[in-house]
């Protein structure tokens, strides 16, 4: 059969077919673009919260400057993230 077969180790298992769990979620109806978009979209959020305050720790040591910085930081990022993964 035709079809994008990777195969990866999982902590020592056995192999396992990427494209099984493809066609796992498509056959119950899940919308892979919309799970990766998520996903990364996660991530990235998760990533610029956690950045901005360790930026914002070494930036000043007022508690109330740092949770300016962290919430500048989340507003403008959940800007970005909307209107890239808007759909």
């Amino acid at each position: 059969s035709s079809g994008l077969f990777i195969k990866f180790e999982v902590l020592g298992s056995e192999s396992i077919l990427v494209n099984q769990y493809i066609l796992l979620l498509l056959k119950f109806g899940v919308n892979i673009k919309r799970l990766l978009a998520e996903f990364l979209g996660t991530l990235l959020l998760v990533a610029t919260v956690v950045g901005s305050g360790i930026m914002a720790t070494n930036l000043s040591a007022d508690i109330g400057v740092q949770l300016i910085i962290n919430s500048l930081a989340t507003i403008f990022i959940l800007i970005i993230l909307i209107t890239v993964f808007r759909g």
